[in-house]
């Protein structure tokens, strides 16, 4: 079964309408388990990693080409060393920087001289960057949990969080899913470097 679950159109859906059985259509019967689709994650976990490691190896080869110049960058206010030590906190604190008007990874080495902006949670940008990671953390815990097959993930719509909508086979989740599911998403966020961005 395809599911989408958001508590914001749950809310929305039960303050306007009334509910009743006919309200909803007849679904079969949903599992409390599901076995995993090993073949069907055997066969796209490597590609998906060869893929990955391609692209990063051929991005760290034009990284190596790049001049070792010292680089000069302006950030709002701050520039040349100005106020450091507040640059430095915001640094720390923010989701994604924007390098010359484009969006660019907190982990991405700067190419050159350049004008960036950092952005924390309290705006707009910041908040796209945590909601599409946390997205993709939810796909890799939902596929390795329960070996679902992922379909539509980030969410393009600003404002409204991060989902994954995946195949599930029979399987209907309950609270006890969502509970094991917190915990393998903590698990995951453990780990150092957990998240690589490609650009």
């Amino acid at each position: 079964m395809l599911l989408r679950l958001s508590a914001r159109s749950i809310r929305r859906y039960t303050s306007s309408h009334s509910l009743s059985a006919s309200s909803f259509c007849t679904l079969p019967p949903m599992s409390t388990s599901h076995p995993k689709n090993e073949s069907y994650l055997s066969a796209v976990i490597p590609k998906r990693i060869k893929l990955f490691e391609q692209i990063q190896s051929h991005q760290l080869e034009k990284l190596k080409s790049l001049p070792h110049d010292p680089i000069k960058e302006e950030v709002g206010d701050y520039s040349d060393g100005h106020r450091r030590g507040d640059f430095e906190g915001l640094a720390n604190s923010a989701l994604i920087s924007s390098v010359n008007d484009e969006l660019w990874d907190m982990s991405r080495p700067l190419e050159g001289d350049c004008k960036l902006e950092l952005f924390k949670f309290d705006s707009d940008k910041g908040r796209d960057t945590l909601w599409h990671s946390s997205a993709h953390v939810l796909g890799q815990a939902l596929e390795q949990e329960y070996g679902c097959q992922l379909c539509i993930g980030p969410c393009t719509t600003r404002g409204e969080g991060f989902y994954y909508d995946a195949f599930y086979g029979d399987l209907g989740l309950n609270d006890n899913h969502f509970l094991t599911l917190k915990l393998v998403l903590q698990k995951l966020l453990r780990k150092r470097n957990h998240l690589r961005g490609l650009k």
